[in-house]
């Protein structure tokens, strides 16, 4: 019997450390991006962000990230910072032919589909000596 309590109680202990330590939920942003001639853009996407508590608790380490864009095609999940203590946001850092070509900051909500950069941008620096704001020569593909 005490070894049967002793078992349930362990089970117990397992699934709430399982809770508390959940994955964070993810948003995914997809979109096409050109340059402002018309042609796709081609290059690498730099994601920087400070630590921060995701909207379900789970602690997220400042890191950076880095996603490759192909013939226009952007696609990179993050946690969400629009729910996020303390208040954060994600610097993206564009570049191509082995510049910065420019940057941005984005605020990304908690979504169950897929958003697009339209959807994140934000005019906000997320550092005080950060670019910021929708400025460059790249632009988000408008079409539905």
């Amino acid at each position: 019997m005490f070894a049967r309590k002793l078992l349930h109680g362990g089970a117990l202990c397992a699934l709430f450390s399982a809770i508390a330590w959940s994955q964070p939920a993810l948003t995914t942003i997809s979109d096409v991006l050109f340059k402002a001639d018309g042609t796709r853009f081609n290059g690498l996407a730099n994601f920087t962000w400070v630590s921060f508590e995701s909207g379900n608790g789970s602690n997220i380490a400042q890191q950076t990230k880095t996603v490759r864009i192909i013939d226009g095609n952007l696609f990179v999940q993050l946690t969400p910072t629009a729910d996020a203590v303390p208040a954060a946001q994600y610097s993206v850092k564009y570049s191509s032919d082995g510049k910065i070509q420019f940057e941005e900051t984005w605020a990304v909500p908690p979504a169950g589909t897929t958003l697009r950069v339209r959807d994140v941008r934000t005019t906000q620096p997320v550092f005080p000596s950060g670019g910021g704001g929708g400025a460059g020569g790249v632009t988000a593909n408008s079409g539905e």
